[in-house]
């Protein structure tokens, strides 16, 4: 039996395509989000100060989602974290120096202050 369209009646329109468009193009742009994240994680890591502006640009200059704030928040602790573990790091390692070079050179300095290494002093001091 065939159907006879109604006059003044539209054909239904097959919205399944559309409806796949639609659902790819989102499944799209959460990957290009998730990649966007994954740079500013590597990022935050390699130049901490970097994570400063990542924190603020999905914090108010994204579009406000959960997913954004989530991003922002976690950017912000990872150049936190990184930032103080190369503090803690770099004070070690300049404490660490001088203590080194501190014994050396006072027992250094300690022998040619002696009135008998006097004259090797003021040579150096030349």
């Amino acid at each position: 039996m065939e159907e006879k369209a109604v006059i003044g009646e539209e054909p239904k329109k097959d919205l399944e395509p559309y409806k796949a468009l639609l659902v790819l193009d989102t499944q799209e742009r959460s990957m290009k989000a998730r990649e966007g994240y994954l740079k500013a994680y590597i990022l935050s890591v390699l130049f901490p100060p970097i994570g400063i502006y990542y924190f603020g640009k999905y914090l108010f200059f994204a579009n406000g989602t959960q997913e954004d704030v989530k991003a922002a928040f976690i950017t912000l602790a990872i150049t936190v974290v990184v930032l103080v573990l190369g503090i803690v790091s770099c004070n070690f390692l300049f404490s660490s120096v001088n203590k080194a070079t501190n014994s050396n050179s006072n027992s250094f300095l300690k022998e040619l202050t002696v009135p008998e290494n006097q004259k090797e002093l003021r040579q150096l001091m030349q």
